[in-house]
């Protein structure tokens, strides 16, 4: 799901390494980043750029691979989610926890 982002930063002039870019996956893989656009650029920055003179690449990079993210509707997710094959009452459970841990972070806010 992120290689094309890994791709860009690559193209863009961002040395990221394969252990910068573990890094990061480990990161969302622990949570660090769920549900907030803000947590996830701070999370991908922070993990991947390690010279300030390549925060500016950094940006184009991450503003080409995920424009328009932060215009994603809570429905939009929950469709996404429910779509996502899942037995039972394991895709209830799912759909609450989305919908919860969506409106804690703030992201349904119109």
């Amino acid at each position: 799901m992120f290689i094309p982002f890994f791709d860009a930063l690559r193209k863009n002039g961002v040395p990221v390494s394969m252990r910068e870019f573990l890094a990061f996956l480990e990161g969302m893989t622990a949570g660090l980043a769920t549900y907030d656009i803000n947590a996830f650029y701070y999370l991908a920055r922070v993990s991947m750029v390690k010279d300030e003179r390549n925060i500016d690449k950094f940006d184009r990079a991450f503003a080409a691979t995920f424009e328009g993210l932060d215009n994603i509707k809570l429905e939009q997710v929950l469709e996404a989610v429910l779509r996502f094959p899942r037995r039972g009452r394991h895709r209830h459970v799912l759909h609450q926890q989305v919908t919860c841990r969506w409106r804690i972070d703030g992201a349904h806010d119109d």
